[in-house]
């Protein structure tokens, strides 16, 4: 080897030590610019995430939505008064109700923005499977408390562009909120723990109980039917002797004899009308099922049926629907009209949505009386929707 070969070997060797030298450095600077920036990021999320105050921007709501079932809607407003807004991902708030877990609600996704934040929390509330929480309930004169306790996820970003990491946080929604039962749903706790009723098993005697009652009610429609035909059949015996007396007005004897047979039969259709009236109007329609296949692709067509019981002792104008409960929006809805007793099932086919994750459908029953909209039932239900 020449001394020219070695100068050349020399060379190149100097040069690829500088070019790994400027490479490492601009490396490192890069490194050093990214980790300002997580902490950067890190301090104003951390700035906003303690000076974030939680509000009721509307006052919490109890709706009863049949026997011993409710739904408990609260209105939380997290305000933002920094100028840094943030996002969590996968929220999971869990509900506890006078320290009980009964729930859970799931977000894929919560953005906090500077100002004002306003959110819903409802869930449903079934006191039939939970006697422990009725005896607390009870003896709290009809105080409910409920909690509610979260995570998230945070992803975190550097100058709140770039995601680096994501960490899991406990997550705080609002504090703990009481609502108060009527005075007639607290008497009727109190009563069924003072029958100690202290597992499913008792109430559920009790619902058997309140199902052989609803036998006799059946029972008591169709002597009410009955009794409405038979008026109908004395109407127009009414009617026809109203004729003859017309026809055989010159005939006093014969004219007598209707007239005392008339008299007869307005004094039964009289007490066939004070039977009549001393039956009260019965509206009563409840969902019992709603079937639904527990997993779906984006955008495929799903069949969903509920099943309905109702009870109706005259026509009455009834309402199903199933509502998106992330969009609040009408997938599909029938009317019908519906006297007597008995089950009937509609069909419903939805289009599932284009995002990922839990789709969750509230199935609800409504009719109308006396002009008057009421909902009488509300299932909700849950579709994994995957790829």
């Amino acid at each position: 080897m020449n001394s020219t070969s070695l100068w050349y070997d020399v060379e190149q060797i100097k040069k690829w030590i500088r070019r790994r030298k400027i490479l490492s450095a601009i490396k490192y600077t890069l490194y050093a610019i990214l980790i300002v920036g997580i902490i950067i990021y890190l301090i104003s999320i951390y700035d906003a995430a303690q000076s974030i105050e939680v509000t009721m921007y509307r006052s919490p709501s109890l709706e009863r939505m049949g026997f011993m079932a409710y739904r408990i809607t609260a209105y939380p407003n997290i305000v933002n008064p920094t100028g840094t807004s943030f996002e969590a991902k996968n929220v999971y708030v869990k509900i506890f109700v006078n320290g009980y877990y009964v729930s859970e609600i799931f977000k894929p996704y919560l953005r906090i923005n500077p100002g004002n934040n306003l959110e819903k929390i409802s869930f449903e509330l079934n006191l039939r499977d939970l006697p422990e929480i009725v005896k607390e309930v009870a003896s709290n004169e009809g105080v409910i408390k409920v909690k509610f306790e979260g995570i998230a996820t945070i992803p975190l970003k550097a100058f709140g562009i770039i995601p680096w990491h994501e960490v899991t946080v406990p997550l705080e929604l609002l504090p703990e909120q009481e609502f108060q039962l009527s005075s007639e749903d607290t008497s009727f706790l109190s009563k069924l723990t003072r029958l100690n009723l202290r597992s499913p098993a008792d109430i559920s005697a009790l619902k058997a109980e309140v199902e052989r009652l609803r036998g006799d009610l059946d029972k008591t429609l169709t002597e009410f039917s009955n009794l409405k035909l038979k008026m109908a059949d004395i109407s127009q015996r009414i009617d026809k002797v109203e004729s003859l007396v017309t026809k055989l007005s010159d005939r006093l004897s014969d004219v007598d004899e209707l007239i005392s047979e008339l008299s007869s039969l307005k004094s039964e259709l009289n007490e066939l009308r004070r039977r009549l009236e001393g039956i009260p109007e019965i509206y009563q329609l409840r969902i019992v099922r709603v079937k639904y296949p527990f997993v779906a692709k984006q955008q495929e067509q799903v069949m969903i049926e509920i099943i309905i019981e109702y009870t109706f002792s005259k026509p009455t104008d009834i309402y199903i629907s199933l509502l998106d409960l992330e969009t609040f929006t009408t997938l599909a809805s029938i009317d019908d009209t519906l006297q007597g007793s008995g089950l009937k099932t509609y069909e419903f086919k939805v289009k599932t949505p284009t995002n990922l994750g839990l789709w969750r459908i509230s199935a609800s029953s409504s009719y109308y009386r006396d002009s008057e909209f009421i909902t009488s039932d509300t299932k909700n239900i849950q579709i994994a929707i995957t790829m």
